[in-house]
């Protein structure tokens, strides 16, 4: 079985989690924060991201924990209603579609719970340090110090928030390293 790891656990990383994992990977994500992290903006779900949700075993929860938009009123600059429906709203289109919108945090718990149940290895509180390649893996270590399941390839799902890029990776004896691309 081959390794990945994961930097980051928010939608992206989570939802890669588990489809590796569901393939075959075993898979550890590495995430900065001590859980999953809480808050964030609402998402909207349409179309072929719909069928995500619904081949990975979410779509009737995250129906159940949609927001529930009951139309939209515009205001004049003194708080006076101009004009009002009930029927759509300008950024989710009609409110009777199978489109839903749900908040970024019951979306991240909704997947973390799939990727926690399908066998996923979470490291929570800690982040890649480096990362070294070596002719058939990667290699590398958290910023605790804790080495991780020597990974076949590792992706990252977002930039470091301290320097927008990816950890400085170092050199080995056995080869050149770099980061992954």
């Amino acid at each position: 079985m081959q390794n990945v790891l994961v930097s980051g656990a928010s939608v992206a990383g989570l939802t890669l989690a588990y489809w590796l994992r569901r393939n075959g990977f075993a898979v550890t994500v590495v995430e900065r924060a001590p859980a999953v992290r809480p808050g964030g903006q609402a998402i909207d779900v349409r179309g072929a991201a719909l069928d995500v949700l619904d081949r990975t075993g979410i779509l009737a929860e995250a129906r159940q924990v949609r927001t529930r938009m009951r139309g939209m009123a515009m205001l004049d600059a003194g708080g006076k209603e101009l004009w009002r429906t009930t029927d759509h709203t300008f950024s989710s289109g009609r409110l009777d579609s199978e489109d839903i919108e749900l908040l970024r945090e019951d979306l991240a718990g909704l997947l973390h719970r799939q990727a926690v149940d399908a066998g996923v290895e979470f490291l929570f509180g800690d982040s890649v340090a480096t990362s070294t390649r070596r002719p058939t893996a990667y290699g590398s270590a958290s910023s605790r110090g804790r080495p991780a399941r020597s990974p076949s390839c590792w992706a990252r799902t977002a930039c470091t928030r301290r320097s927008g890029s990816w950890p400085s990776a170092r050199r080995s004896s056995s080869s050149a390293t770099s980061a992954p691309t």
